[in-house]
């Protein structure tokens, strides 16, 4: 099966409904609607489990023109047991028991291993075209949001009849879509007007939310509350380089020691202004002489 195809017929004589009651299943009653199938792997197994709970509540969020189906090989009892004992009450989400080997389940491409298939999700439109396959490992539960955001995606297109592309990460409703024109294809990819906007939005975005997570300012504290004795604390505490080119640590000077040599430099200031300007009975008055 691949896309484009048409999808293979919606029918069984075991369909299990939400209340645990069973009917045969007919095509029509998806008429004109668009159908996500659930290819799950086995009931009673937890990571099934919490897909088709979190599909089940996703039927809120799709229009009534769409219906979400799961689909196993299990018996009709083993479905209806599992349902009352996971303690969820189903409401929306029905499920196909098909346990021939050449079924829906084999029909759909979801080969797997002893039995029991692999997960599989299939969009099919109201014209019964396969138009999204997708095969999962049993080990890793897959995304109900993807699934939604293809689903919903495909419909924008389909509703502009092709007008409309869906870039990376669309979202219909949110995101800038594409004109599906040479013109639309080339504003949005080579022109930058919407494709470039949106990276680098994001990206700023992003950079600012990890500066935010990994910042913190701390005020330099000085001994004597002096932003001068901080940041001379800080020049001098740093590190110096040898005569021979080796960086070598110093620690910072005490604050005594920096007014000590303050009182020298002031003073050996004025000498040398008094030697120059001649008054050299000041000087031998200094020194005594």
């Amino acid at each position: 099966m691949a896309l484009q195809d048409n999808s293979p017929d919606l029918e069984s004589k075991y369909f299990v409904l939400p209340d645990g009651s069973t009917k045969e299943l007919t095509s029509d009653i998806f008429e004109g609607k668009y159908v996500v199938i659930v290819v799950f792997y086995a009931a009673f197994h937890d990571i099934s489990t919490e897909e088709l709970i979190y599909f089940d509540k996703a039927i809120d969020e799709v229009d009534e023109n769409t219906e979400i189906i799961g689909m196993c090989r299990e018996s009709t009892f083993a479905i209806v047991d599992w349902m009352n004992t996971i303690g969820y009450n189903f409401q929306n989400i029905k499920i196909i028991s098909d346990l021939r080997v050449d079924g829906m389940v084999g029909k759909f491409g979801a080969n797997g291993n002893k039995g029991y298939p692999n997960p599989f999700t299939a969009i099919i439109d109201p014209l019964h075209k396969i138009r999204h396959i997708c095969e999962h490992t049993p080990h890793i539960g897959r995304s109900i949001r993807e699934t939604l955001r293809i689903l919903t995606s495909l419909q924008e297109v389909d509703y502009h009849s092709g007008g409309r592309l869906a870039p990376a990460n669309y979202i219909p409703g949110e995101d800038w879509y594409i004109k599906n024109t040479k013109m639309g294809v080339n504003s949005y990819y080579k022109d930058e007007q919407y494709y470039l906007q949106r990276f680098k939005t994001e990206e700023k975005e992003q950079k600012r939310a990890e500066f935010q997570e990994t910042s913190t300012y701390t005020p330099r504290q000085s001994v004597t509350g002096s932003t001068e004795a901080s940041v001379y604390k800080t020049a001098t505490g740093s590190r110096s380089v040898s005569g021979k080119g080796s960086i070598a640590s110093s620690k910072a000077k005490s604050i005594s020691d920096v007014e000590s040599q303050h009182t020298l430099i002031t003073q050996l200031t004025g000498m040398a202004s008094k030697m120059f300007s001649g008054d050299k009975r000041s000087l031998n008055n200094k020194f005594g002489n």
